[in-house]
């Protein structure tokens, strides 16, 4: 029996419809990586604003440490200037006991007792310079503590910014490569190898072939 013309477009419509309509349902969704993007955009700005306050922090400390310098350098001048003192006084002690000795040997009772004051003069200014030296020498060793700890302090910090930093690189890479992978997915997932759709062509059939419309399932193994 021979259908009306309108049959064979109303098949071939309503193919191309339930195809578009199948089409729809098996296709996935694009995933939605948004939540992913701004925990990631706000890893980035806080490790970005880590490293400007470490910068900072590292400036500031740099300063304190140049301003310990500083000091350090003068402790050291005074110091040195303490130990010339002490070895002049060292010397001018020694000529005034070189001296008593000679006014004993002479018998010299005026000059001994002369010689014997100018040393005990002598003896206590040798002493507040020695305790002014003790006390410059540990003024410079606290310097250098000072010194030391500022400087470890840095570089724990920095050491510290930079272990936040590659950690959070590494969490960065682990969600840019989730976000791949789930793309990649979605890629394979569209390259099936089954397709539903309306066909318009010559059919062989065992009664004998001819032209038509239809809808036709096939199976493509290979695709171009």
């Amino acid at each position: 029996m021979k259908l009306p013309a309108w049959t064979y477009l109303f098949v071939f419509a309503a193919g191309i419809g339930l195809a578009f309509w199948l089409m729809r349902g098996c296709k996935p969704s694009a995933p939605d990586h948004s939540s992913l993007l701004v925990a990631n955009d706000s890893l980035v700005k806080v490790i970005a604003d880590s490293s400007k306050a470490t910068a900072k922090y590292k400036d500031s400390m740099n300063l304190v440490v140049g301003n310990l310098l500083k000091e350090k350098d003068s402790s050291a001048s005074i110091i040195k200037e303490y130990k010339i003192d002490l070895h002049q006084r060292g010397e001018d002690i020694q000529g005034l006991i070189d001296e008593l000795n000679a006014s004993e040997s002479a018998k010299d009772t005026s000059r001994t007792l002369t010689a014997c004051d100018s040393l005990k003069n002598q003896f206590a200014s040798a002493k507040g310079l020695v305790g002014r030296y003790i006390f410059a020498n540990d003024s410079l060793q606290k310097l250098n503590d000072q010194i030391i700890a500022a400087k470890t302090e840095i570089t724990n910090r920095l050491s510290q910014q930079v272990t936040e930093t590659n950690q959070a690189f590494f969490s960065t890479q682990l969600t840019l490569q989730k976000i791949e992978g789930d793309y990649n997915k979605l890629r394979t997932a569209g390259n099936k190898k089954f397709a539903l759709g309306p066909s318009l062509g010559y059919y062989v059939t065992p009664k004998g072939g001819g032209f038509g419309i239809g809808i036709s399932l096939t199976y493509t193994p290979i695709r171009f």
